[in-house]
């Protein structure tokens, strides 16, 4: 997974968070789809599920803050988007907890990320983007 430039929406600590969020899901890509067993796999599991937790809520949090401060017209359906997929990523944690550490699930929890990310900073992040040329604020 390659982080492209025009997925930077302009505003330097969003571009930063959506850059560090890449790299760390590439990260647990690789090492779901490496063949070593899952045992050996689950401290980068646990580690991807707690930063996903802490890092999402405050990427979450900047870049609503930011939504707000320029009058963003979209941002009650944003942040909604926002909110289903915090609620996705503890519903997968639980359900990865429950169900035995099963590979399956796991692999199919990091395609999702993978399928949302690309979605959300293509499709609705880049709408803020858009606003912000269009109505030609100055972050």
């Amino acid at each position: 997974m390659i982080w492209k430039n025009e997925y930077d929406l302009g505003v330097e600590i969003i571009d930063t968070q959506h850059k560090e969020l890449f790299f760390r899901v590439d990260s647990f890509l690789k090492s779901v789809n490496d063949r070593k067993p899952l045992e050996e796999k689950m401290e980068e599991i646990q580690e991807t599920f707690r930063f996903m937790e802490e890092f999402v809520y405050i990427h979450f949090r900047d870049e609503e803050l930011l939504q707000k401060k320029i009058e963003y017209p979209n941002y009650e359906n944003h942040r909604e988007v926002h909110e289903a997929f915090k609620a996705d990523i503890l519903n997968f944690k639980k359900e990865f907890e429950n169900d035995k550490y099963n590979e399956a699930l796991i692999r199919k929890f990091g395609s999702n990320l993978l399928s949302w990310l690309i979605d959300h900073f293509v499709g609705e992040d880049q709408k803020i983007s858009k606003y912000i040329r269009e109505k030609d604020i100055k972050i």
